[in-house]
């Protein structure tokens, strides 16, 4: 089947977050979803029905060039391999970004449920490794960010974009009941162990 043979079994409709390991997972990229107009108490950030799926589908083919589950899949470990990320100052914008793909596949129809918590479950433990916190966590995504809106826009468009990524971060920060509240240490090895091929290739040790 290609890189990775399927390892999920279920499927589940809602978007709905049921649990702490997806509570943890959506808020690596709820600077995303909330940026992107959908809300950080979804998977993916949006309803998974038959509109934001046709939309989901059609934004990772124009902007990542994913058509299918494979690519998606190796879209993800390319943005986690240790190899190539060096800088931690700067590296969460590609950890987040590959946890955000995930859920953006769930939504398109081209992951499980159970596939989408397998890889984020890797690309978590590649962040609790590189980050002791969801500060030092954001912190990075952002300096990522601005770097990456300084290569692709012009000035003015680069700096208006910073400064409302950053603002978004400041009102869900400020949130009683926003992201960032559970354990940054939450234990994800129940995921881990359906993800032992993606892992190892992520560590580069296949």
């Amino acid at each position: 089947m290609g890189l990775f043979d399927r390892f999920g079994k279920k499927e589940t409709e809602t978007t709905d977050v049921n649990n702490d390991m997806e509570r943890w997972v959506t808020d690596t990229y709820a600077l995303w979803s909330e940026y992107a107009g959908g809300s950080f108490r979804q998977i993916g950030g949006y309803q998974k029905n038959r509109a934001d799926a046709s939309m989901m589908r059609g934004v990772l083919r124009r902007d990542w060039a994913i058509g299918n589950e494979q690519e998606l899949l190796e879209t993800i470990v390319d943005l986690l391999r240790v190899e190539v990320h060096k800088e931690a100052k700067t590296d969460a914008w590609d950890y987040c970004r590959a946890t955000q793909l995930a859920g953006m596949g769930y939504i398109a129809g081209y992951f499980t449920r159970e596939v989408l918590l397998n890889c984020s479950a890797v690309a978590g433990k590649v962040m609790q490794t590189n980050y002791g916190s969801w500060e030092e966590l954001c912190e990075s995504y952002l300096a990522g960010h601005a770097v990456w809106c300084r290569e692709t826009f012009d000035k003015d468009q680069a700096e208006k974009t910073i400064a409302e990524r950053r603002e978004i971060y400041k009102r869900l920060c400020s949130m009683p009941d926003g992201p960032y509240r559970v354990d940054w240490k939450l234990n994800m090895e129940e995921w881990l162990k359906g993800a032992e091929t993606v892992y190892n290739i992520v560590m580069g040790k296949e």
